[in-house]
């Protein structure tokens, strides 16, 4: 085949390789939110298929998008050590790091695993690392009390993401401002962005329509439209069960035993509850399993099952005194003290109470010094970032005016040669004007001699 040949059929090709790979990603990302069996298959096979390291590392890097998306932390945690010596991962490692640090209510440290990720953001190549990155960072926001800052960064992914075409993302941005706004108590404003998501994600992103749809459920029942957001919540129940996204059913389980207790259908609300821890003990995370304790010991309570809410929330006490959370040790014994008093103990519930007040304080100090602790990484990173922006610009600056004197020694060298070469040529050409004047003068002489 001839070079000119070569050039003709090359733009195709790259079209077609680009085609094929915007194929493959669709497929992956159709079996990813398609159930979690699916993707955990579709993770074997491409592991199986994989041959080179970088084949390796990206089967890598879907395996720990599965886990992400249906919050198995245990299993995310188990895969992060497991691929702790992959060079190749080093950056997808920081970023899932941080978020179960953040999941854990570690910011601080999930600030400082962040930052060399922020710092590279710009030179990152666009893909699932550089869309994640960006919701964390804006997520991480949000945490450490800046909900002006997270919606300003969630707005700019949301336009980017809309240029670019990827409506999946977009959606999921939008919830994430739906959350900024449950924090704000703008619950109107919460459902308005919610709605947008669910609008904007494609048919295919089952998991991510499924939350946007849990969110409105939410929004819709502080609204008080409490019919509405059952029905919401329970297609988004069915779905959740049917995708096998464990994490998201039991959210989703808490939320309706919520909504019924709230409405005072205690007894309706005892079975979502129950289902909810089941799947949670299931999963793992005492934190997750404390907090489904409290919300069934509550109700329990309340339906006067007073035997059974006492054994639970005995249980739930236990629990959050062998964990390091006074957020899990404040909501585990208020409730108890609550169900003690209930029962008519009132020196334990007392004693309930007033552990779970000092751990209210400690928790308030804590998160205080983990917020200042991560709001201190963060500036001490742009501080330095901006002293290193400064030295770069005096830097490029020097090197600039010594290009400069380079290019102006450069022109004087050329003017120099050209004067060089102009005396040269000119020399030589005066010398040979100048000889036949002197052989005129010669001959004359000759000529006035030979005349005498």
């Amino acid at each position: 085949m001839s070079a000119r040949s070569m050039f003709r059929w090359l733009p195709g090709l790259l079209l077609a390789w680009g085609t094929a790979c915007a194929q493959a990603e669709l497929a992956w990302q159709r079996s990813l939110h398609l159930s979690y069996a699916e993707a955990i298959e579709s993770v074997a096979r491409a592991q199986a298929a994989a041959v080179t390291p970088a084949e390796r590392d990206e089967a890598a890097r879907r395996a720990l998008e599965v886990q992400a998306l249906y919050g198995r932390h245990a299993e995310l945690a188990a895969l992060l050590r497991e691929l702790s010596e992959r060079p190749g991962l080093a950056d997808e490692r920081l970023l899932y790091q941080a978020r179960l640090d953040m999941l854990a209510g570690r910011h601080a440290e999930g600030a400082r695993l962040l930052e060399p990720l922020r710092r590279k953001f710009v030179r990152l190549p666009e893909g699932p690392l550089r869309r994640e990155l960006r919701l964390t960072l804006a997520t991480l926001d949000l945490h450490l009390g800046q909900p002006e800052d997270a919606t300003r960064e969630l707005n700019r992914i949301v336009d980017a993401a809309r240029e670019a075409g990827d409506l999946e993302l977009a959606a999921r941005a939008f919830s994430a401002l739906g959350a900024v706004q449950l924090e704000m108590f703008d619950y109107a404003a919460g459902l308005a962005y919610y709605q947008q998501a669910l609008r904007l994600a494609p048919a295919w992103a089952l998991q991510t329509r499924e939350r946007a749809r849990m969110g409105m459920a939410q929004m819709h029942h502080m609204l008080g439209n409490r019919r509405e957001a059952l029905a919401l919540l329970d297609t988004a129940l069915a779905a959740f069960h049917r995708s096998q996204n464990l994490r998201a059913e039991a959210d989703a389980l808490l939320l309706r035993g919520f909504f019924l207790s709230r409405d005072g259908q205690v007894q309706a609300a005892l079975e979502p509850y129950r289902q909810a821890l089941a799947l949670r003990e299931q999963l793992g995370g005492d934190a997750d399993v404390v907090n489904a304790l409290t919300h069934l010991c509550g109700t329990l309570s309340d339906a006067r099952l007073l035997s059974e809410a006492l054994s639970l929330c005995e249980r739930a006490t236990r629990m959050a005194e062998a964990t390091d959370s006074q957020s899990l040790r404040w909501d585990a014994y208020w409730v108890s003290a609550e169900v003690q008093a209930a029962a008519g103990d009132f020196r334990l519930a007392y004693e309930h109470q007033q552990r779970a007040t000092r751990a209210l304080q400690k928790h308030a100090r804590l998160n205080l010094v983990n917020m200042t602790g991560a709001m201190r990484e963060r500036f001490d990173t742009d501080r330095q970032r901006q002293e290193v922006e400064r030295l770069t610009t005096q830097l490029e600056d020097a090197q600039a005016m010594r290009a400069q004197w380079q290019r102006i020694a450069a022109v004087l060298g050329l003017l120099a040669v050209a004067l060089a070469g102009v005396v040269a040529w000119r020399w030589p050409r005066r010398g040979l004007a100048a000889e036949p004047r002197a052989q005129a003068s010669t001959q004359a002489s000759l000529n006035s001699a030979s005349a005498l």
